[in-house]
């Protein structure tokens, strides 16, 4: 707080009102989960911060010339990490804002069919091979809380923090002796510094993944592989109702 306030707060008394303001959580009449108080603004702020930085705006102007490289910004994202923490990642908050969206995940591995809904074999080929969600942060956090996935992406992100162009990848993986089928499930993006220099990616510049690591999974050539079913249990284990027959991936 007195690194924020040090950096956008000029040194007038009312300049800055929102680091004094109480610390709150608002719950909308529709029971949706917002912060309020300096954790929402600072965060908003953090946020700005960031995206002054990544788009190469010079130094002078990224957080009043208090932000000079990736590590400050990171230093100034403390309350967007919190906010996070305190709504996004948080379990119950992320069952009823991840469910829909993580019913339609399941089902694009395990089509339903028919009108009793009666699922297919977990180790069934994929209707579709490749599929894609396009959504925001505020969607892939509920997604990552729920089977209990958590990254720190080198070298200066917050934990768990979702920067812009982020992916949460969930690849298939066919035992071709077996048959059983095998999830990997990663989380990358781009650094700061890759993003304001837009650097080219390659082997000696890649993007950072994180890997999701379970006692149920094992390493492999390819990475850290779960099977199917242990992925869904997880995957199932913190559902409630919410858009239960919204009908988003068919």
């Amino acid at each position: 707080m007195a690194d924020l306030r040090k950096a956008v707060c000029a040194e007038t008394t009312d300049s800055c009102r929102f680091p004094d303001s109480p610390w709150k959580i608002n719950i909308s009449q529709h029971g949706k989960i917002k912060s309020g108080g300096p954790v929402s603004e600072g965060a908003n702020i953090g946020e700005t911060i960031r995206l002054q930085y990544s788009e190469n705006l010079p130094l002078s102007g990224i957080a009043f010339g208090h932000a000079r490289d990736a590590r400050q910004v990171s230093n100034l994202m403390a309350l967007h990490a919190a906010k996070y923490d305190l709504v996004s990642d948080t379990l119950e908050n992320a069952s009823h804002g991840g469910s829909l969206l993580m019913r339609q995940i399941i089902h694009a591995f395990i089509p339903v069919q028919g009108s009793n809904a009666s699922q297919r074999s977990d180790n069934d080929t994929l209707l579709s091979p490749l599929v894609i969600f396009t959504a925001h942060d505020t969607n892939i956090a509920p997604i990552q809380t729920m089977p209990g996935f958590n990254w720190q992406l080198p070298p200066l992100y917050p934990r768990n923090d979702i920067p812009p162009g982020e992916a949460l990848l969930i690849e298939n993986y066919p035992d071709k002796q077996t048959g059983q089928r095998f999830i990997r499930l990663t989380f990358t993006a781009r650094t700061s510094d890759q993003w304001r220099q837009l650097s080219p990616l390659n082997a000696q510049d890649p993007l950072p993944v994180a890997e999701f690591r379970h006692s149920g999974c094992r390493d492999t050539a390819v990475g850290e592989l779960c099977p199917l079913n242990v992925f869904t249990q997880l995957a199932k284990a913190h559902r409630v109702n919410d858009g239960k027959d919204l009908p988003v991936f068919q």
